[in-house]
């Protein structure tokens, strides 16, 4: 979909690739974040005010690993690619 020299593939490529330690470090904490929510839910009274952060969390949480994907998708590309997003075990 995008050629190699796509002006937002190379902005995708060097937030991925050049920013590697930071943008991993980013989406880590937020897994971390994500698991810890996951925990608290458990102890988490419906009908509260931290039931509707808990929601508001998870919905933040989706839209940023979404936003995740299409970087990394657009960067290594999808399926195509030898190291496309679906070819590669680790994503």
């Amino acid at each position: 979909m995008f050629n190699k020299t796509n002006c937002l593939r190379r902005l995708c490529f060097n937030l991925c690739i050049y920013h590697n330690f930071l943008f991993d470090g980013i989406i880590l904490s937020f897994i971390i974040v994500g698991s810890i929510k996951l925990g608290a839910d458990t102890y988490i009274e419906e009908g509260t005010t931290l039931e509707t952060y808990s929601v508001l969390i998870d919905t933040s949480l989706t839209y940023i690993f979404f936003v995740e994907f299409l970087i990394i998708s657009i960067t290594r590309g999808f399926i195509v690619d030898e190291n496309s997003y679906l070819r590669e075990s680790f994503s």
